[in-house]
């Protein structure tokens, strides 16, 4: 199966981690240039967000960057392939997972392979399992797109549907309306995670120092303030909140397990 990085031309100390990360396991990958968003003009953000969207360029520009993978897959006819963004961790055993296909279910159009270490939903019912991890039905929002398997169906219709950028690429393809539009899977335990991530879960993995995303720099410069900011949290912490009273209810009764995807 074919491995797509996303890795800025800038951002060699990245490439230099990913590049060990899969020698050590005997895989090999190509590269995808990165598009930089401190490069993007203001015609070209225009053109892909909505007036007054909250989406900022560095967020446009890795949605385009993913977008440019999924284009390289339906070019290629490409039956799966894995995208991966290049801080990502890899599990020791990600060959089993990543020379083959044979082990995807057919009616999953994506693949999550990472976890973000937040309590999500997943079917109760068992899809497969292979080499020690089983493959459950995505049903609850799972955030991160640092390592996902697409197969050629699913990328056209993703490029068909991202001709306007609305969200973050990880929103777009795992929150819940993504999740309605494409059957997505999530591999248990997880095979892949991006170190801040195995650090939060006191996983002695990764490096700590590479260089940060401009993503994150983005969001910062735009995070709303004062009122706006106070207003912006006490949200989330209803919407936590929330989240885990259906958890605990969907846990006893449902057809759905809840609780945060393993790394292993």
């Amino acid at each position: 199966m074919q491995s797509f990085v996303i890795n800025l031309d800038r951002a060699t100390e990245r490439l230099a981690h990913i590049e060990a990360t899969f020698a050590r396991l005997g895989l090999s990958f190509e590269r995808v240039p990165a598009i930089d968003g401190r490069c993007l003009e203001g015609d070209e953000i225009d053109r892909w967000q909505r007036p007054g969207s909250a989406v900022g360029p560095s967020e446009i520009a890795c949605f385009l960057s993913h977008r440019r993978c999924w284009q390289e897959i339906v070019a290629r006819d490409l039956a799966h392939a894995a995208i991966f963004e290049d801080d990502v961790l890899l599990s020791s055993d990600a060959a089993e997972f990543l020379n083959s296909a044979e082990w995807i279910v057919s009616d999953a159009h994506i693949v999550k392979l990472e976890t973000n270490g937040r309590p999500t939903f997943v079917a109760r019912n068992l899809a497969s399992t292979h080499s020690g991890r089983e493959l459950r039905r995505l049903t609850g929002p799972h955030f991160n797109a640092a390592a996902y398997i697409v197969s050629r169906s699913a990328a056209e219709r993703l490029i068909e549907a991202s001709n306007v950028i609305e969200m973050p690429v990880d929103l777009f393809l795992f929150d819940t309306r993504g999740l309605q539009h494409w059957p997505t899977y999530q591999l248990m335990p997880a095979l892949c995670a991006q170190p801040f991530v195995a650090h939060r879960l006191s996983i002695a993995a990764g490096p700590r120092d590479l260089e940060p995303s401009t993503i994150e720099e983005d969001r910062r410069r735009r995070r709303p303030r004062g009122w706006r900011r106070l207003r912006h949290k006490l949200r989330r912490i209803i919407e936590e909140f929330r989240q885990t009273s259906r958890g605990f209810v969907v846990r006893l009764t449902g057809p759905h397990q809840w609780g945060p995807v393993p790394f292993k």
